[in-house]
C-alpha cells in the first residue's frame, strides 16, 4: 500500500471518537461509613442500605465496589467525583449530591445521655450550658448556627468523626461526665446497644429526638450526566425490589421491616 495512503488512514483514525463503551464505566465506587445496621463495613453482613444499593444497581448491570471511609471523607470524595456515590445520606446534610426520588432508609436524629439526666432537647437554645457531640454537617447544624451564632454553637457542640469508634468514644465521655450528650440515629444506637452488656446499656438513655428524615443514595455532581442516569435507574430498581419482596428479605436479615408499612 502507498505510504501516503497509510499515513492518511492513520490520521483519520486518530480523529475518530473513541468507542462509546470506553466512555461508559462498568463499575461504581460507593462510599460508606460505620453506622450499623445501615452500613457495616467491618461486619460479615455489610448493612441493609449497603445490601439495598448493591441489589438495585447490580440489577441495572453495574459492578459495585464499596469503599469504607470516615463519613466526612465519604461526602467530600463524592462531591469531587473520587467516588460515584454515598449511601445513607440526607438531602440537607449533603445538598450538592444528585438524588433519586426513592429513599433507601429513614433516620431519626436523637440525643443520648446519662441514665439520670432529665434534660430534653427542645430547640437550639435548650443546648446552652451543655456539651454535646455531633458530626460536621448534621441535619440541624445550619439552623442551630443561625439561632445561636457561630461562636456559641462551636462552644456547645463538639464535632466527632462518624467512624467505627464513634459510639464507644461518645458513650465513654458521657459516662466519665466529660460530655452531656451525643447525637445518634435511633435505629443505629439500638443496634449498638444490642451488642453491649446490660450494665453498659443501663448507663445511657435516649434524651429525646429532634428530627426525622429520609436517607438516600446520593450521586456525584462531578459526573452529572452519569449521576442523573443512575438516579433514574435507582428509582426503577428500588420499586422493583419492593414489589418482588427482595427488599423485605434484605431487611429481615437485620431484624427490620419496610419503613413504609
Amino acid at each position: 500500500m502507498n505510504p501516503y495512503t497509510l499515513r492518511t488512514l492513520f490520521l483519520c483514525s486518530a480523529l475518530l471518537p473513541p468507542p462509546a463503551l470506553a466512555d461508559t464505566p462498568t463499575s461504581l465506587s460507593i462510599g460508606y461509613a460505620e453506622a450499623c445496621p445501615h452500613m457495616c463495613p467491618y461486619d460479615e453482613n455489610k448493612g441493609f442500605t449497603t445490601d439495598i444499593a448493591k441489589a438495585v444497581l447490580e440489577m441495572q448491570g453495574w459492578n459495585v465496589r464499596f469503599v469504607a471511609l470516615p463519613w466526612a471523607r465519604v461526602v467530600a470524595n463524592t462531591n469531587t467525583g473520587q467516588l460515584n456515590a454515598a449511601i445513607s445520606t440526607g438531602k440537607n446534610e449533603s445538598p450538592l449530591l444528585i438524588y433519586p426520588t426513592e429513599e433507601l432508609a429513614t433516620q431519626e436524629d436523637c440525643f443520648y445521655g446519662a441514665a439520670g439526666d432529665m434534660w430534653k432537647p427542645e430547640g437550639a437554645h435548650s443546648f446552652k450550658i451543655r456539651k454535646t457531640i455531633v458530626f460536621s454537617g448534621w441535619v440541624l447544624e445550619a439552623p442551630y448556627r443561625e439561632a445561636l451564632g457561630d461562636q456559641l454553637y462551636d462552644s456547645i457542640f463538639e464535632k466527632f468523626s462518624i467512624d467505627k469508634d464513634y459510639h464507644d468514644r461518645s458513650v465513654n465521655l458521657v459516662i466519665r461526665k466529660r460530655m452531656h450528650a451525643f447525637w445518634s440515629d435511633s435505629t443505629v444506637f439500638s443496634y449498638y446497644q444490642s451488642k453491649k452488656t446490660l450494665e453498659q446499656t443501663n448507663q445511657i438513655k435516649q434524651l429525646g429526638c429532634v428530627h426525622q428524615q429520609n436517607l438516600y443514595i446520593g450521586f456525584s455532581p462531578a459526573h452529572s450526566k452519569l449521576s442523573n442516569k443512575l438516579a433514574a435507574d435507582f428509582d426503577l430498581g428500588m420499586k422493583a425490589i419492593r414489589k418482588s419482596g427482595q427488599l423485605t428479605a434484605i431487611l429481615k436479615k437485620y431484624g427490620l421491616s419496610d419503613w413504609r408499612k
